[in-house]
């Protein structure tokens, strides 16, 4: 293994749960609090390159995909539960991209 040049890896892919939580204040100086929850799915994939014998370059993109279709709204102590309209729906996706070097590894 030592003399190879580069290696691929994708080193997860599976379910995970993420969550939002959003603290504003009405006009009429009341905090109302929204938060949500959703299921979803990552991705994470590596790729990396022998530079020298004691030191390589990784690159890695990590994704992860969800969406809140609910929400929980809380107001002065009242709870309510909101089912969101299509287009109001929230998504969490995001992609990572990270770009780091190994020494004496």
């Amino acid at each position: 293994m030592k003399n190879l040049l580069f290696a691929f890896l994708i080193s997860l892919i599976g379910p995970g749960v993420a969550f939002a939580q959003d603290l504003i204040v009405t006009t009429a100086g009341a905090p109302v609090n929204i938060s949500g929850g959703t299921a979803g799915v990552g991705l994470e994939a590596g790729f990396g390159i022998r530079l020298k014998d004691a030191s390589k370059l990784y690159l890695n993109l990590s994704l992860l995909s969800g969406t809140i279709t609910q929400v929980n709204i809380e107001n002065g102590g009242q709870k309510e539960k909101v089912k969101l309209e299509k287009e109001e729906y929230e998504s969490l996706s995001r992609l990572e991209v990270t770009l780091g070097l190994v020494f004496g590894h």
